[in-house]
């Protein structure tokens, strides 16, 4: 249910420097942040994994060292129309399995997750950042939450952030 996973249209733009908070970048994407001043650019890139099908990535490059007290995301907001089968919030929901490539300067733990619309459902799982400076495929699987109520009409169904940094100043 991912729209632009290959990150091909970024209609507004190849490149954003410093775009402000929620600000939404190549098409579908938005950066949210907190508490930091943004000194980083978001781009259409044609760096990816070699042989995969793949003609362009989304790169985000800081311009220099930054220490985060609140956070900074990558996320896609997708509509409850097209989660709908997964049936989150119901005895049936569904196991969900997220995919994808990812390339760092920095190894560790990284985060991603999902929320429902009112924010009050969250599922976080961590994955690994083993090399850097080299596309990793990263396979990620979240058991189907049975409670709260995930929409399933023409608003938000779920957010997929990736955390890019947290209020420790980690990764």
């Amino acid at each position: 249910f991912i729209i632009n996973g290959g990150m091909a249209v970024s209609q507004r733009g190849a490149s954003f420097t410093n775009p402000s908070s929620n600000a939404y970048c190549l098409d579908r994407y938005a950066i949210q942040w907190s508490t930091i001043s943004p000194q980083f650019t978001v781009s259409q890139d044609t760096s990816t994994p070699a042989g995969k099908g793949f003609y362009k990535s989304l790169k985000i490059a800081t311009s220099n060292t930054q220490s985060a007290s609140g956070g900074a995301f990558m996320y896609q907001k997708v509509e409850g129309s097209n989660i709908s089968n997964i049936m989150f919030g119901t005895s049936n929901a569904k196991t969900l399995t997220l995919s994808f490539y990812v390339k760092s300067s920095k190894t560790g733990i990284y985060s991603v997750g999902f929320h429902n619309n009112a924010f009050d459902r969250n599922l976080v799982s961590e994955y690994t950042i083993s090399s850097a400076d080299t596309w990793e495929r990263k396979t990620v699987t979240f058991v189907g939450d049975t409670s709260g109520t995930w929409t399933t009409d023409d608003t938000i169904g779920v957010g997929v952030y990736f955390h890019l940094a947290n209020g420790d100043g980690g990764n």
